[in-house]
């Protein structure tokens, strides 16, 4: 996988995933935007939400709290990411967009291809 990448989730009614408290892969900051369904999501870092529809500031969530996310919500995450699952009766989906700080990417528009 190149970094940055937009990645589309989907959970089928009843999956779930669980959380990780960042050992176990790169330093990534993660943009995650809920496109559909809702979703249940356990916070295993201080975290911020964003809610589309109140369009208020960010509502700040604690370490190891349980909280729901629906469409248009969004939030940010470092290494730690969230645990997940999908309640409802639907599928749900998110994208994801991924970079990795600690080796970014470097597009030069002025090479030549190839």
């Amino acid at each position: 996988m190149q970094w940055p990448s937009i990645i589309m989730v989907e959970y089928a009614p009843g999956a779930s995933s669980e959380g990780d408290d960042g050992a176990l892969g790169a330093a990534l900051i993660a943009l995650t935007v809920i496109q559909s369904g809702t979703f249940v999501v356990t916070a295993e870092a201080p975290m911020a939400v964003y809610r589309w529809k109140s369009g208020e500031t960010p509502e700040i969530i604690a370490k190891g709290t349980e909280f729901t996310t629906e469409v248009g919500d969004y939030f940010l995450t470092g290494p730690e990411q969230p645990g997940m699952r999908n309640e409802g009766d639907v599928p749900a989906t998110y994208q994801h967009a991924v970079i990795d700080p600690e080796d970014p990417l470097v597009i030069d528009y002025c090479a030549p291809l190839g």
